[in-house]
C-alpha cells in the first residue's frame, strides 16, 4: 500500500545487439525511436521465441542493463 502516493516508475535502460554489434543504449522508447521501430518490436528482440528461431542468425537481441525498480 503506498497510502494513496502513486508510485514513479523509472524505464529500464536496454542494449540492443546485432550479434555482437551494439546498435543502441536507451530505454525501449528511445530504441524504438532510434531504429524506426515500433515499441512492440523491441520487446520481441527479448522474448525466447525470437532468441530461438533467430539463434543461428545475426539477429538483434534486447539485454536489460539494469534493474530499475519503482519509486517514491
Amino acid at each position: 500500500n503506498t497510502g494513496g502516493k502513486k508510485m514513479a516508475r523509472i524505464e529500464k535502460t536496454y542494449a540492443l545487439y546485432r550479434g555482437d554489434e551494439l546498435l543502441v543504449i536507451g530505454t525501449a522508447r528511445e530504441i524504438a525511436e532510434s531504429q524506426g521501430i515500433t515499441r512492440k518490436a523491441v520487446w520481441h528482440y527479448a522474448t525466447p521465441a525470437y532468441e530461438k528461431r533467430c539463434k543461428r542468425y545475426n539477429s538483434r537481441r534486447l539485454i536489460c542493463l539494469d534493474e530499475s525498480e519503482e519509486i517514491q
